[in-house]
């Protein structure tokens, strides 16, 4: 993955760390693991005992071949190694075990916590080689690609040399202007995302998730938040406007909230990140670099911009001085604005046209 060395922005790399979540089916041969439901507890139904020895075998698989993987359903998880859990989410086929042949497995892979880096580019890259070249694998509408954007101490050395990646999370201010243009160009972004993708019954976008206020209100009600744990229940509490929702979100920062506990004492949230999570699944690490590597410059200007004004004017057309039809506005040139030229072109032949009567927003 030579190609991507030199295209890093420094920012990015020092700054930030990113977590990937891949959803995948593994189409296996249910003979080969059927023993298993057999042994362990009377408690399991036997699908379940089918489908763990399914997700053990692949963590054996990806140990003997020198991958570090945890142990399935471990208490404590170490975040520099693999994970594989069950993903509940994606939508299966259902399967006999006693008269079928093949049955379908549900997989999230999780990466390690990563800096912004060629080598975790090119893991990432290896390891879906290695499965994909291991396993009959399916990747449906259903299937999710997650992100997870952190921020860690500004020295890359030391934190590359083993400390640990937990983020620290981003201000109230980063937030707020990562929450407004999402808000704002939510339209350029979804058509980076098959139809599917922005389908109601699987992940919930901005416009939908937010239904419930005026269309001109959101942007000020984003900016009048005066915490973290007021913006997260504007944007994440949301999810409570929609019946049958199905839990999933385009664009995330409940991990960035501090909830209270029963006594009233603050209580960190762990590892705080902003999530995305309307990219479907894929086994191309084209697109999977190309949509960590855009998310992450979205972070950092937010990150490094002013307090909001006219609308982010650092990233589009500063010399602007009259409101302007977000909607009409070209996905390409938006990328091209904000500095996202090597993205741009990516994505200038894989757009998606999407119906967007009902958002119409003037900005400025």
């Amino acid at each position: 993955m030579a190609r991507f060395r030199n295209s890093l922005p420094k920012e990015v790399r020092t700054l930030y760390t990113f977590g990937v979540e891949v959803e995948f089916i593994i189409n296996f041969k249910i003979a080969d693991f059927i023993t298993a439901i057999n042994t362990g507890s009377f408690h399991h139904p036997a699908e379940w005992k089918l489908l763990r020895a399914v997700y053990e075998h692949i963590i054996n698989e990806m140990q003997s071949n020198g991958f570090l993987v945890n142990l399935y359903l471990q208490n404590h998880n170490n975040s520099s190694y693999w994970t594989i859990k069950q993903a509940t989410s994606i939508a299966t086929e259902e399967f006999d075990m006693a008269k079928d042949e093949w049955g379908g497995c549900p997989v999230r892979l999780v990466a390690p916590v990563m800096t912004y880096g060629s080598p975790s580019f090119d893991l990432i890259n290896n390891v879906l080689i290695f499965l994909d070249q291991q396993f009959d694998i399916v990747v449906n509408a259903s299937c999710s690609l997650n992100v997870h954007v952190g921020n860690i101490a500004a020295d890359k050395d030391e934190a590359a040399g083993g400390k640990d990646l937990e983020s620290l999370g981003f201000s109230l201010t980063t937030v707020e202007n990562l929450l407004s243009f999402i808000w704002l160009f939510q339209l350029q972004l979804q058509e980076i995302h098959p139809p599917s993708r922005v389908c109601e019954s699987v992940c919930l976008s901005p416009f939908i998730l937010l239904s419930h206020l005026h269309i001109r209100a959101v942007k000020e009600a984003i900016q009048s938040c005066t915490s973290m744990q007021q913006l997260c229940r504007l944007w994440d509490g949301a999810v409570a406007f929609h019946d049958n929702n199905p839990g999933k979100l385009a664009y995330s920062i409940k991990d960035m909230a501090i909830h209270a506990s029963l006594d009233g004492g603050l209580l960190d949230s762990g590892n705080r990140t902003v999530q995305f999570g309307q990219h479907q699944s894929t086994m191309d690490m084209s697109e999977i670099y190309h949509w960590v590597m855009l998310v992450g410059h979205l972070v950092r200007l937010a990150d490094t911009c002013r307090p909001w004004c006219r609308p982010l004017g650092l990233t589009v057309e500063r010399e602007r001085t009259r409101p302007f039809k977000t909607s009409e506005y070209a996905t390409t040139s938006l990328l091209i604005e904000i500095g996202a030229v090597e993205h741009a072109d990516f994505y200038s032949t894989r757009l998606h046209q999407h119906d967007n009567t009902g958002y119409i927003y003037y900005c400025g």
